[in-house]
């Protein structure tokens, strides 16, 4: 799920910002390793010459979204116990 959300590239989504602001060229999403017990989610950002100069705001973001997709499950898992 976290995979799918972050490389989204609807309006609103993480992607559409950072290239609407010409932060980036592409970005990618994706399981890197899976095992039967865990998961690691692997993400790529290409940051254009302006991205690079806030890489900065742009890692900043990127964490803001994991940490917003974390709340609302979060908050989804205890709506439903």
């Amino acid at each position: 799920v976290l995979s799918h959300l972050l490389g989204h590239e609807s309006p609103g989504s993480l992607h559409s910002l950072l290239l609407d602001e010409g932060l980036i060229n592409g970005l990618s999403s994706g399981v890197a390793i899976s095992a039967s017990d865990f998961a690691l989610d692997g993400f790529s950002l290409s940051l254009t010459p302006k991205g690079m100069a806030q890489r900065d705001r742009v890692i900043s973001l990127l964490w803001q979204w994991v940490h917003l997709v974390r709340a609302v499950i979060m908050d989804t898992d205890e709506t439903l116990m």
